[in-house]
């Protein structure tokens, strides 16, 4: 059974007001929401060399550890693939090279072509006001496609939005690496 585990920084509203901003950065338990570490930073972009101390000794076996875009670095995939732990890491657009390699590899359907297992699903919700589809792909071809420590799917995340009032419509596509 696998356990998993969030590495996020936020800033602590309300702290300003009282002319110290406060940033922190945690390791939070998916399940149960307790902060299994935290350190405190002086920017968001602190975030990143804080990182290594909190999983240092708390990403080993049985565990997946989620991180935002920011927190997608090969020198913390390194260190969960170590300690014999999992990853599941967001690719957005503050990466651009590692972004724009793996939207080549989902678009272009000559690098596509030899996979080796790919899985698609869908979901569509109505809520709020919108009609929201979700469109997660899989693939395994990645490992051959991407070098990136451990790395064994790559994912693309598809959300389109449409407001049913307006209908005006949205897309955001975001990316994933994992070593699961």
């Amino acid at each position: 059974l696998l356990q998993g585990q969030a590495l996020d920084g936020k800033a602590v509203r309300g702290a300003c007001a009282h002319a110290q901003p406060t940033h922190l950065v945690s390791l939070v338990q998916h399940t149960s929401a307790v902060t299994l570490a935290q350190v405190a930073v002086e920017q968001k972009r602190n975030e990143i060399s804080a990182a290594p101390a909190l999983l240092q000794g708390r990403a080993g076996p049985g565990t997946v550890t989620t991180m935002d875009a920011l927190l997608t670095q090969r020198t913390l995939a390194e260190l969960i693939e170590q300690q014999g732990g999992y990853y599941l890491m967001v690719v957005k657009r503050n990466q651009r090279r590692l972004y724009e390699d793996l939207r080549l590899f989902f678009e272009l359907p000559a690098i596509r072509a030899d996979q080796e297992q790919s899985d698609t699903v869908q979901t569509v919700t109505k809520a709020h006001g919108r009609l929201e589809t979700r469109t997660l792909e899989c693939s395994t071809a990645g490992a051959d496609y991407l070098v990136w420590p451990g790395i064994a799917q790559i994912v693309r995340r598809t959300c389109e939005r449409t407001v049913i009032k307006t209908g005006k419509r949205s897309v955001e596509v975001s990316y994933g690496l994992t070593n699961l």
